[in-house]
């Protein structure tokens, strides 16, 4: 339990493994909701039917997992991870691997070591920064890997796991873990819009709700996951997420409708808009670079 000036964050009831928790189909998680935003009609193939097989996991994806273990449950190491002695993915040991050990996130040799460093940006801090990141991702009370699950108020059962549930300024507080090239604020505030960081935040902090008993804060540790793995640990304003959990209860009502039978996953009807269809236009970043090749050549002339 951790506990300050009577805020309480309690024991989890529900502790799956990584495995676990994504095979659970029974109920929705934030990257299933952003599956459903892109799709309804591929969540619904992914999640409902099972016609589909679901999203490829990415480079930085793996490098995140590894960091996620190493830093916040290493003695789950041996247990969730098998590293190949393997430069690259298509080596037919590494296949082999992958095979006899479903149940374990099967890696070669580089993903390890890429992981290992960009983890004892954390372990072993050189800045003030880093430091804050240690205490708030490995020190002091709180629970690692916090998962729960709950049925939302619009009837659809949904699942979380944050990186951290803590306590912080007798507020309960969630700290999430990203890895980026580039972790500085300009550059991780347009990953975090990008990449959807944001929805992902409000839909944790939902779940946080029912968990906690209130809204917590959510804190984001942001680590380079390249030379030289700079640290930057930042607050997210609540301004900022009001929208987004707008979006997310949205989002969570539509999908209410759809598991119900009240709307059908896919109609091409939704792909109208005032009655005709989307049109493609030249991208902004194009129509720039036209318009200054352009003033090049007027210039040259």
């Amino acid at each position: 339990m951790s506990d300050t000036a009577g805020i309480v964050i309690p024991a989890p009831s529900w502790t799956p493994t990584n495995p676990a928790y994504h095979a659970d189909r029974s109920h929705w998680s934030s990257s299933m909701l952003k599956t459903f935003r892109e799709s309804p009609a591929l969540a619904q193939g992914i999640y409902i039917t099972g016609d589909f097989s679901g999203p490829e996991t990415s480079h930085s994806m793996i490098i995140g997992s590894l960091v996620n273990v190493l830093l916040l449950e290493p003695e789950r190491w041996d247990i969730d991870v098998w590293v190949v002695d393997v430069d690259g993915r298509n080596a037919k040991t590494f296949k082999q691997a992958v095979a006899t050990f479903p149940e374990r996130l099967v890696v070669t040799r580089k993903e390890a070591e890429e992981a290992t460093f960009v983890a004892q940006a954390i372990k072993e801090p050189r800045t003030k920064m880093a430091e804050v990141g240690q205490a708030l991702l490995m020190g002091g009370i709180g629970y690692a890997e916090y998962a729960h699950r709950w049925i939302d108020p619009t009837g659809v059962p949904c699942k979380s796991k944050v990186d951290r549930a803590i306590v912080l300024s007798s507020r309960a507080t969630i700290v999430e873990m990203k890895t980026s090239r580039d972790p500085r604020p300009r550059q991780f505030e347009k990953q975090f819009n990008d990449m959807e960081y944001y929805l992902q935040g409000a839909f944790n902090r939902r779940g946080g709700r029912f968990a906690f008993g209130e809204d917590p804060t959510l804190i984001v540790a942001a680590i380079g996951n390249i030379q030289p793995y700079s640290v930057y640990v930042y607050e997210v304003d609540p301004e900022y997420l009001i929208d987004a959990a707008d979006e997310i209860e949205a989002n969570l009502e539509e999908l209410a409708h759809r598991l119900s039978g009240e709307l059908p996953w896919c109609t091409a009807d939704e792909m109208l808009s005032d009655d005709r269809l989307p049109v493609l236009r030249q991208p902004y970043y194009a129509r720039r670079k036209r318009s200054t090749q352009a003033v090049i050549q007027l210039l040259g002339d």
